[in-house]
């Protein structure tokens, strides 16, 4: 009978292939959203969403707990909003949100906001956090999401998030 570790390391070869079909339709996502024209004023009425949290300059908070996204390059807001869409990134700010088919529906959608968001400007120094939740490692940025509950002695934090930018 295999041991515990064997059978978790077996049950994680099992899923290798659910894995990249996730990163097959993330990318194919990505690909189509990037593919169309943005349409800058639905971006503007799609962002009041958006506001709602980052702000309506898009400036995210000043402790950086919610980010800037105002002026951030397309292709990253693309990348974010389709990961979280497609349960690759996780923040449950972002529930029903990005990962909701009503606010954002088409890829058109994601295209026209990210456009709208990545032309704000980048004029106030909110959404710039301390660095803590950034750990670099081989020279590649890695985030891992540290809860509030965390700082109060115990070393357990989430890592869903880790490696957000890939």
């Amino acid at each position: 009978m295999p041991t515990r570790s064997g059978r978790t390391a077996l049950l994680a070869l099992m899923c290798l292939p659910l894995v990249s079909l996730a990163d097959t339709a993330a990318n194919r996502e990505i690909k189509q959203v990037l593919a169309l024209a943005p349409d800058a004023e639905h971006g503007r009425e799609l962002f009041g969403q958006c506001a709602a949290c980052h702000g309506p300059d898009g400036g995210g908070t000043t402790d950086g707990a919610i980010p800037r996204i105002a002026g951030q390059h397309y292709r990253v807001l693309v990348r974010q909003v389709v990961n979280f869409r497609l349960g690759k990134r996780w923040d449950m700010r972002m529930e029903g949100v990005a990962t909701s088919h009503e606010v954002m529906p088409e890829l058109q959608d994601i295209a026209d906001v990210a456009n709208y968001a990545s032309e704000l400007g980048t004029d106030s120094a909110r959404g710039i956090g301390d660095g803590v939740h950034v750990e670099r490692t081989g020279g590649a940025a890695n985030l891992t999401i540290i809860p509030r509950w965390s700082r109060c002695g115990t070393s357990t934090s989430w890592p869903w998030c880790s490696g957000w930018a890939g």
